[in-house]
């Protein structure tokens, strides 16, 4: 809602932080906006990030090298999920720098398994990520020259490995209320401390813009640049 993102910088200017719950809204000019306007930081509800598995594959991946691919199966459909999933390939593999629909020139257009590829994504570390939204999931495979690493909430593993000890929340975390996700409570507790692991509105700026970018995809069939 552009609404919402207009908000934010009067809020700012009150001398409010402000913690958005869910990565929205997702346009990007109101987004530019807001970020124009000093003040208190404001905190954004990408809640993937504080997941233990996705902490745990930001750990292990500069161990083997850059990642030159990634195929994600069952991930779920929708402008959030696609926002969480663009914050987690850039703590991964570096930003987007540019992305395709399916119907365009897809790198693949299935993953080794079957699934169909709803989109791809090319990054500045030179990774190449492919999405699907079928198969069991969401399951994550990430490769480098000399290993592969699969992860999912279930855990994380290097291929032909055993389980990786899973990262865990910052003590500085306290326990979530019922029905409230941990990361929501990490990204709020971050915002209190002026911690730099909570995702703020640059964050969602980034994926706002990937989000416009395949829309443009979409329409044209092409590799659509970032910006």
């Amino acid at each position: 809602m552009p609404e919402l993102a207009a908000l934010v910088p009067r809020l700012r200017e009150a001398g409010l932080r402000v913690l958005l719950p869910a990565p929205a809204p997702l346009e990007p000019d109101p987004l530019r906006r807001a970020r124009a306007v000093d003040g208190p930081a404001t905190a954004v509800g990408l809640v993937e990030r504080w997941e233990p598995w996705a902490r745990t594959v930001a750990a292990a991946v500069p161990l083997a090298g850059p990642v030159l691919q990634v195929t994600v199966r069952g991930w779920p459909r929708g402008a959030e999920a696609a926002a969480e999933l663009v914050d987690l390939v850039g703590r991964w593999c570096g930003e987007v720098v540019a992305v395709v629909a399916a119907g365009g020139a897809l790198p693949a257009a299935r993953l080794p398994d079957g699934e169909a590829v709803a989109w791809a994504v090319l990054t500045g570390g030179g990774a190449t990520v492919l999405v699907s939204h079928e198969g069991p999931g969401p399951a994550v495979r990430l490769s480098s020259a000399g290993a592969r690493l699969e992860a999912s909430p279930r855990g994380v593993r290097w291929a032909g490995g055993d389980p990786l000890p899973l990262q865990p929340l910052p003590a500085w975390v306290p326990p979530a209320p019922r029905g409230v996700r941990a990361g929501l409570v990490a990204a709020a507790a971050g915002l209190a401390r002026d911690d730099a692991g909570a995702a703020e509105l640059g964050d969602l700026l980034v994926a706002a813009q990937v989000l416009a970018a395949l829309r443009d995809s979409a329409r044209t069939g092409a590799l659509v640049p970032v910006s």
